[in-house]
């Protein structure tokens, strides 16, 4: 098992979280980025690919294999390793499907008209709670349900 991270926006905290984790559990973590985004080195392997459109998604989609979790935003990406990835998860602390992914997908693509005609939309602080949940998920996935303590 593996925890891939696309790396180009995804939070601090999450990053964070799957860096403990992963040390914690002995996993390798690996986090792809493009040449525009530096990265701090915590000991995880670091994929750096070209400047362009999607150049990390299409890295990561290369890379996946059966066994990883991928980490992501972008809902296209995740999409298209859906059915490559054991898992793959939002770092708002929920896991992409095959029941969920038409739905956001299109709920993508209403955002984009939105932003094409002039309604941008503000990017809320992310918050503790959103880090717990994702926690929480992370660790459903590379631990026995079984030995979960969820928090009161």
């Amino acid at each position: 098992m593996r925890i891939i991270i696309d790396a180009d926006a995804c939070p601090r905290g999450v990053k964070n979280i799957c860096t403990e984790i992963a040390a914690q559990y002995q996993l390798p973590l690996t986090m792809v980025s493009d040449r525009n985004h530096d990265l701090e080195d915590d000991g995880s392997e670091v994929i750096t690919v070209d400047s362009g459109r999607d150049a990390s998604d299409f890295k990561i989609v290369e890379i996946t294999t059966p066994q990883d979790i991928v980490v992501t935003h972008d809902y296209g990406l995740a999409s298209m390793v859906l059915e490559k990835a054991m898992s793959v998860i939002h770092p708002d602390g929920f896991i992409y499907s095959a029941a969920n992914i038409d739905e956001l997908l299109y709920k993508r693509y209403l955002n984009q008209k939105l932003r094409k005609s002039g309604h941008a939309r503000r990017i809320k602080k992310r918050s503790p709670e959103e880090d717990e949940a994702f926690r929480i998920i992370l660790l459903s996935l590379v631990k026995p349900m079984d030995s979960i303590i969820l928090p009161d």
